[in-house]
C-alpha cells in the first residue's frame, strides 16, 4: 500500500465514524471486483452476481445470497471505471466496496463526496487472481450500514 492510498484510506475512515447515518438496502451497492470469481470457471459472471451457477469454488456464491437476503443490489465491476460509473448512478447513497487498497482508494476519491465503506480483499494467490474476501465482515459492515428491518427494537 503506498503513502497515499493509507491516507485515503485513513481519512475515509475518519469520515466514516462522523457520519453514522443508516440507509434502505435500496440505497447501498455492494460492489465487487471480477477477480473474486474462480479463474476458469464455466458460468460467466459478468456484472451480474445473479449469473453465478453456485457451484462454491469462490466467494461469489455466499456474496449473492447475502445480497439476496438483506435487499441490497450487488454489482460485479469489470474494472475502476465500471465501479465508478455503477457508484455515481443517482439512486445509490452509499457504497460498500472489496477491493485491494490501490483500487478502493481510487474509488474513495472518484466518488467523493459519495460514502464509500470498503473491505479489503486478500490476494492468496498474487494480484486481481482469484483473491478472497471475508464474506462475514462484509456482513458486519452492512449491518451498521443499513437501517434495521422495521418492527425491530434495533435503532
Amino acid at each position: 500500500m503506498t503513502v497515499l492510498e493509507n491516507v485515503v484510506l485513513r481519512l475515509n475512515n475518519v469520515r466514516r465514524r462522523l457520519n453514522r447515518k443508516r440507509l434502505p438496502p435500496e440505497r447501498i451497492l455492494l460492489l465487487l471486483p471480477h477477480c473474486l470469481q474462480k479463474k476458469g470457471c464455466a458460468a460467466l459472471v459478468g456484472e451480474d452476481i445473479r449469473n453465478c451457477r453456485d457451484c462454491g469454488r469462490c466467494k461469489m456464491k455466499e456474496l449473492k445470497e447475502m445480497a439476496g437476503r438483506l435487499g441490497i443490489r450487488a454489482h460485479v465491476a469489470s474494472g475502476g471505471r465500471d465501479a465508478l460509473k455503477r457508484a455515481l448512478a443517482p439512486d445509490i447513497e452509499l457504497i460498500l466496496a472489496v477491493a485491494c487498497a490501490k483500487e478502493l482508494a481510487e474509488g474513495i476519491r472518484g466518488a467523493f463526496p459519495k460514502r464509500v465503506v470498503g473491505v479489503l480483499n486478500s490476494w492468496p494467490h498474487g494480484a486481481c487472481v482469484d483473491t478472497d474476501v471475508d464474506v462475514a465482515a462484509v456482513e458486519r459492515e452492512l449491518a451498521e450500514l443499513l437501517l434495521p428491518p422495521e418492527g425491530s427494537r434495533d435503532t
